[in-house]
């Protein structure tokens, strides 16, 4: 109780000098903002430092899906060399009960894009977005094929 009574006075005397002189109040208000800032950027660099330490449920998700379609497209009859990326989306579901909360997390694929040789064939590549609309569940909106183009890589 007396602590309290404490930082109360010194509240007090800090307010009524504020009043007072108004440069010790704009020194105040720099402190506070001062603090502020390095608590905003503290904050910042320990969230950018965090993804690279440990990949995100929906990178893992895309990086295994990306290889398994990969496997699947490359045995496509007329399918040569297959790059994919996928793009999934988290969707989190809270559960609230009086007994336990948890916490379910979903992914929803957003978005695929398939780079194989033998595209230029329109029944190549139809059949490549049939196929990965059909594993995926997705509409093929969603799904872009495009040629493969090796001439980067020296072929």
């Amino acid at each position: 109780m007396e602590k309290e009574k404490k930082k109360s006075k010194i509240i007090e005397k800090i307010a009524s000098r504020m009043k007072r002189d108004k440069r010790f109040e704009m020194l105040v208000y720099a402190g506070i903002a001062a603090i502020a800032l390095i608590l905003y950027f503290s904050s910042l660099s320990s969230c950018d430092k965090a993804p690279e330490a440990t990949p995100t449920y929906a990178e893992s998700t895309e990086s295994m899906l990306e290889l398994r379609l990969i496997e699947m497209i490359s045995g496509m009859a007329g399918v040569g060399e297959v790059n994919v990326m996928v793009r999934c989306e988290s969707i989190q579901e809270h559960a609230n009960s009086f007994s336990s909360i948890g916490e379910t997390v979903f992914e929803r694929v957003v978005g695929v894009i398939v780079s194989a040789e033998g595209a230029e064939h329109i029944g190549v590549r139809l059949a490549i977005e049939n196929a990965v609309c059909t594993v995926l569940g997705i509409d093929a909106g969603c799904v872009d094929v495009f040629e493969y183009d090796n001439a980067d890589n020296g072929g």
